[in-house]
């Protein structure tokens, strides 16, 4: 790997067969650049390491499944979908 933002020397141990990702250009497989870190130099995908010590490469086997990892972090909250379709009893709530 010749600097921080170049794609990952990676070793392949099998055809893993067609392998998807969204990324960004010019090079695709290259580390998501730090530019869309957050404030804290952190990134927010499911698997990112939350103290920022690695980047993670997202990919899957199918289109579709990029698409959904890539919208993952939309998803509703699943606390607050069951409070919706399960409001507690205002009456417990007043006592």
């Amino acid at each position: 790997m010749s600097d921080s933002t170049s794609a990952p020397d990676l070793e392949l141990t099998g055809d893993p067969g067609r392998v998807w990702r969204v990324g960004f250009a010019p090079d695709m497989w290259a580390w998501p650049p730090w530019e869309y870190a957050t404030d804290a130099g952190l990134f927010n995908g499911r698997w990112d390491n939350q103290v920022g010590q690695f980047r993670t490469l997202y990919t899957s086997s199918t289109l579709l499944g990029c698409f959904l990892e890539l919208l993952a972090r939309l998803r509703a909250d699943s606390v607050v979908v069951d409070e919706l379709e399960h409001p507690l009893n205002r009456s417990a709530c007043s006592e």
